[in-house]
């Protein structure tokens, strides 16, 4: 597309339709004269010290990243060299309600106790998300979280990956552009003191979002980043001194808050699993074992393991390659989320379950027509209780593979809420409320269709 075809395609004014303004550019609204249809523009000058940065960059970064109801992406992304410059322009869909910085600052004392859950729920659900994926976002606020609201119920939005990352250094270059526009608040004290940082530098973020979201005001107020300004800061957050407005949030909330603005990071909420585990009532450790995230172009290192789990691992691959096109990668029996990782990588493009794979097995027992079968799930093919009348045998027999299969359940309903199917999104959310009840998250998703 040229720069003149789209001056016709996306009509705007700069003036009256400018929705946002900063350092990054501009954000309007605009009438996409193709379809008719009201999309958000970003508006990005492009400088060659801040290739790295560019909306373009971020756009092609995020290529990979599938489509998720908690995640907001960019649909197209055109660079264009005017008489004024170059610049980088964005489409993307439009939110009226605008971001959570926005809804907190109009309307949250309004706010009910199930609104806000919905909202930090859903933002949860986007980290894990962005985390399975390996990717850190880095600049984790109200601002960078988008509102929508459907049937009643607010859906959040993470949103603008220009500083996430796929590897775990934090030079100091990020660092300090992180900080235009405040963003020093919600920012976790290693990526204010420039060091490594792990995924839960996320889950720090996430924690002040928390306060202020139930409070209306952060935790710790870094307004400069003079060495005096952060020693004080420090200091506070080492001995986690908390304004007075902490004692607002209710259990198990209050929790969470503590558990995410913990100073160390190996004494921090390492996986957002663990959040949710807390809002189950569970008391979780730290596992102090969160790994610096490694860019897809140089994958961690995978862990030591014996012959037989080797060949076993390689015996998956083989099997499933030839009967779906899945590719299970090798997996520790014992870690959870690798199973899930692998089992569900190949979600979108799994074949329709062949009655030759009836009795094949992979080595954790789990049959492969069971994993056809889930992968399924959400697709024109069959229904939720057609998928689970030929899973419910592994569900109930392989705890392993009913946590997937409940997570898979939970995020096919999610997608049929969002397209207005309540019948079919009513009856995932009952399959994975009867298997995980306690769950938090299944709960307040329960409730959506009844």
């Amino acid at each position: 597309m040229t720069y003149e075809e789209f001056k016709l395609r996306y009509q705007y004014n700069s003036t009256t339709d400018l929705l946002g303004e900063g350092t990054f550019g501009k954000v309007c609204r605009a009438t996409d004269t193709l379809t008719g249809s009201r999309v958000a523009i970003k508006i990005a000058p492009v400088t060659a010290e801040y290739e790295k940065y560019s909306l373009l960059a971020e756009f092609n970064k995020l290529k990979h990243v599938s489509p998720h109801l908690n995640i907001a992406l960019y649909d197209e992304c055109y660079r264009f060299a005017t008489d004024m410059g170059t610049f980088d322009i964005a489409i993307s869909e439009y939110y009226p309600l605008g971001s959570l910085d926005k809804l907190i600052k109009n309307h949250g004392t309004t706010l009910t106790d199930i609104d806000k859950n919905d909202i930090v729920l859903g933002i949860l659900d986007g980290l894990y998300h962005l985390h399975q994926l390996g990717l850190i976002h880095r600049d984790l606020k109200p601002g960078n979280v988008l509102i929508q609201k459907l049937r009643g119920q607010y859906i959040a939005k993470i949103c603008d990956f220009g500083l996430s990352k796929y590897s775990d250094i934090a030079n100091q270059s990020m660092i300090s552009q992180s900080f235009m526009g405040g963003t020093a608040n919600y920012s976790s004290p290693e990526q204010l003191k420039g060091a490594q940082s792990r995924r839960n530098t996320d889950l720090w973020s996430f924690g002040v979002i928390l306060f202020e979201l139930f409070t209306g005001e952060v935790p710790y107020r870094v307004d400069s980043t003079s060495e005096a300004t952060m020693m004080r800061t420090f200091q506070q957050m080492q001995v986690q001194a908390l304004p007075p407005s902490f004692a607002q949030i209710e259990e198990p909330w209050s929790s969470v808050v503590r558990r995410s603005l913990v100073f160390d990071p190996m004494q921090r909420y390492s996986r957002v699993e663990e959040i949710w585990q807390t809002l189950q009532g569970i008391d979780v450790e730290p596992q102090h074992t969160s790994p610096p995230v490694a860019s897809p172009s140089q994958p961690l290192a995978p862990k030591e393991s014996n012959t037989t789990t080797v060949l076993a691992a390689i015996f998956v691959i083989l099997i499933i390659s030839i009967v779906s096109g899945l590719l299970i990668k090798s997996a520790n029996e014992s870690n959870t989320d690798t199973l899930t990782q692998d089992i569900t990588s190949s979600a979108d493009s799994a074949s329709v379950p062949d009655s030759t794979t009836k009795g094949i097995t992979t080595p954790t027992g789990i049959s492969i027509i069971a994993i056809n079968y889930l992968n399924q799930l959400g697709s024109s093919n069959y229904t939720p209780n057609e998928v689970f009348n030929n899973i419910e045998s592994d569900m109930n027999s392989d705890d392993q593979f009913k946590k997937i299969a409940v997570r898979k359940f939970v995020d096919a309903g999610d997608k049929y809420y969002i397209n207005g199917d309540c019948d079919n999104a009513k009856a995932c959310y009952t399959i994975a409320y009867n298997y995980d009840p306690a769950s938090a998250k299944v709960h307040e998703r329960h409730k959506r269709c009844q």
